[in-house]
C-alpha cells in the first residue's frame, strides 16, 4: 500500500532562495529521488516527487516565478530516470 501526504504548495520565497542553487550545488534529480526512496521505500513515489518541482499552477507560482527559474526546474525534472534505484543506506538511524 502506498501512503501519500498532502503538503502545501511551495511558496515563491522558497524558490527565490533555493532555485539559484539548481543544478549547481544540489544533487541531480536522480540522486535526490534515490535518497527519497532510501528513506521512504515503497511509501514514496519518485515520479510524483519530480512532478512536484515542475508544477507551478498551485499557489500562483505560474505567474510569480521568473521564467528562468521555471525553465531550470522543468529541465531538472526532465532528467528524471524512472528506473532510479534507492540509494544504499549507510545507517539505519538518521541521527
Amino acid at each position: 500500500m502506498i501512503h501519500a501526504e498532502i503538503l502545501p504548495p511551495p511558496q515563491r520565497a522558497f524558490w527565490d532562495d533555493e532555485a539559484p542553487h539548481l543544478p549547481g550545488g544540489w544533487p541531480t534529480i536522480n540522486e535526490g529521488v534515490a535518497a527519497l526512496l532510501a528513506l521512504y521505500g515503497d511509501r514514496a513515489s519518485g515520479l510524483q516527487s519530480v512532478k512536484t518541482i515542475a508544477w507551478f499552477k498551485d499557489g500562483g507560482l505560474d505567474t510569480l516565478l521568473p521564467a528562468a527559474v521555471k525553465e531550470r526546474l522543468v529541465l531538472a525534472a526532465a532528467q528524471y530516470d524512472p528506473h532510479t534505484p534507492a540509494a544504499p543506506k549507510l545507517s539505519r538511524r538518521l541521527d
